[in-house]
């Protein structure tokens, strides 16, 4: 990944449409995009394999704006990252399966996980420290992401749309262990 955000980068570059003294920065983004979208494109693949596409989707989209927010554990390094990862959401869509047709199961760790990430967000890690500015700023993101996806998942429970809320309180859990393990890193 990183060769080709360096060639594109240079490509950028010989084009004039960046700055040359810009190019390192230009670089960082494009490997950081490109990993986001072979994330992506995995966790696409694994709810094909499991049958479950639109979960997997819908995971993504609850968990990685509170992650971005929330902050909690970091790999040091973008192979473990992607390992982790991967073996994350094989992991999610397992748990989505077993509470999936258990109302309490969900609700309870719905509640556990939104009261953690309420408590602890957001969780700065040794590979991505934060000053007290972005702790405030990030603190309210994660904290207005997380107030919108329970109100989803009182809808959801309301409608009895049980694979719905089963895949977003897993999300919400799944961050709470994620802030766990990067409050336990630092």
């Amino acid at each position: 990944m990183p060769n080709v955000a360096e060639k594109m980068t240079q490509r950028l570059v010989s084009a004039a449409l960046i700055k040359p003294e810009d190019s390192s920065l230009y670089q960082y983004g494009l490997q950081q995009g490109l990993f986001m979208l072979l994330n992506f494109f995995t966790t696409v693949v694994v709810g094909l394999l499991f049958g479950m596409l639109w979960q997997s989707i819908l995971f993504s989209l609850v968990y990685m704006p509170l992650r971005m927010n929330a902050g909690g554990y970091h790999a040091r390094t973008p192979l473990r990252c992607y390992a982790f990862s991967t073996a994350l959401i094989f992991a999610v869509l397992s748990v989505i399966r077993l509470v999936l047709h258990n109302k309490l199961i969900c609700g309870i760790i719905a509640v556990a996980g939104a009261a953690v990430i309420f408590a602890l967000a957001p969780v700065g890690d040794a590979n991505k420290p934060l000053d007290e500015i972005e702790r405030k700023v990030y603190r309210k993101r994660a904290c207005l992401t997380l107030v919108f996806w329970l109100m989803a998942l009182l809808f959801g429970f309301a409608l009895g749309w049980e694979s719905v809320t089963a895949t977003i309180a897993t999300a919400i859990a799944t961050l709470c262990v994620i802030l766990l393990l990067g409050k336990s890193s630092i």
